[in-house]
């Protein structure tokens, strides 16, 4: 696990620095075949220079921010926020889409970059580890993981199975969306659960229920999350403490005074019944069945979400039409196989139907195909 829900690099802080508008302007300067009229006709500028071209979130936008007075994400601190993009760098993009998109473009392909550099140095020295990273739940950011399961040793999850009970994260169809996205993008490699929820207050056979699902979905490894007492709100620190007023979500099947709680015992027995059905069956075994059907997923759309909500895509209309359609469909019994703008065809063959959901923007080959 070369690191945990990082999404990009450095815990998806920003980097405002002369190395990173460096970077950037040379792989503009490849997008655009070196042709500096062509991007000022795309982004809507009027550069004169290849110096002139950086990042939306550039070293001089931060020296600039730097110096005005601290006040709520302008601080310091706002570069190094998690997940989100603050304010003021937002609204820089929002400003200017045509840049920011291939910004975000430029992104991705960066942190792929640095985790595949990663992978490829640590095999020198320890070529029989698997090497891969669980990245959050995947479904927000598809143009990250699909090209990044396609290029790594195993695919890691952050799974919810019985996502959509109070106090959750997620919702069912998200779930499914990630679970589908990860089976299809990567047919074949280890599908591991590195961290697979449930919370005391749940009944307990819901944890049953789980490990017999992510099973059926194809996990060779589930790693159930925080057998002692965790929440993202704090650690709890006395017994029962999801029953206080105002508890926030937490995980946990045993308590803090060393209880083993109903879960876990439904959690032993489930794991009892799983090894018996896996001797005498062959777990993995269970094979997904062939489709003809194709869910494209737009990584422009996926970069789109990014822009417009500022990095929370969580909150995208163009992420919940996807798996919202994607939900129905397999629960009225069609199996799907998710490409995206590497993997679309050209032309009919395994896959005779493709299923476009509401996608925002497509990349201009992706259209014509």
């Amino acid at each position: 696990q070369m690191s945990n829900e990082m999404v990009y690099p450095n815990v998806d802080r920003l980097c405002p620095t002369a190395y990173a508008d460096a970077d950037f302007r040379a792989w503009c300067r490849k997008r655009f075949g070196d042709d500096l009229a062509a991007l000022n006709a795309r982004w809507g500028t009027s550069f004169t220079s290849w110096d002139q071209v950086e990042q939306i979130p550039s070293a001089s936008f931060a020296a600039e921010l730097a110096k005005l007075p601290p006040k709520g994400d302008m601080a310091a601190a706002g570069w190094t926020s998690w997940t989100g993009i603050f304010d003021a760098v937002h609204a820089r993009m929002l400003q200017h889409p045509g840049w920011s998109m291939d910004w975000l473009r430029w992104w991705t392909d960066s942190s792929l970059r640095m985790y595949f550099a990663f992978r490829e140095k640590a095999r020198q020295y320890d070529p029989k580890t698997l090497y891969g990273t669980n990245l959050g739940f995947p479904g927000f950011w598809p143009q990250m993981f699909m090209p990044f399961v396609r290029g790594t040793d195993n695919v890691q999850l952050d799974e919810w199975y019985t996502s959509g009970l109070p106090g959750s994260l997620g919702t069912p169809a998200q779930m499914m969306d990630s679970q589908e996205m990860a089976r299809t993008t990567a047919p074949g490699k280890p599908l591991w659960g590195i961290e697979i929820y449930s919370q005391p207050d749940w009944p307990a056979e819901f944890i049953a229920f789980q490990n017999w699902g992510v099973l059926a979905h194809g996990m060779t490894n589930d790693l159930t999350f925080a057998w002692k007492p965790y929440s993202d709100a704090g650690i709890p620190t006395v017994p029962r403490a999801w029953e206080k007023p105002g508890a926030k979500p937490m995980y946990m099947i045993i308590d803090t005074d060393g209880t083993k709680l109903p879960g876990y015992w439904a959690y032993v027995r489930s794991v009892e019944e799983i090894r018996g059905f896996h001797q005498h069956f062959d777990g993995l075994s269970l094979k997904r069945a062939a489709t003809t059907v194709g869910l494209y997923v737009s990584p422009d759309t996926a970069n789109y979400s990014v822009y417009e909500t500022g990095n929370t895509p969580w909150g995208s209309v163009w992420e919940h039409a996807r798996y919202t359609l994607l939900y129905g469909l397999r629960m009225a019994g069609m199996t799907l196989t998710y490409v995206d703008d590497a993997t679309l065809p050209a032309a009919p063959g395994p896959l005779r139907t493709l299923i476009v959901p509401a996608s925002y923007v497509l990349s201009q080959p992706a259209a014509e195909k």
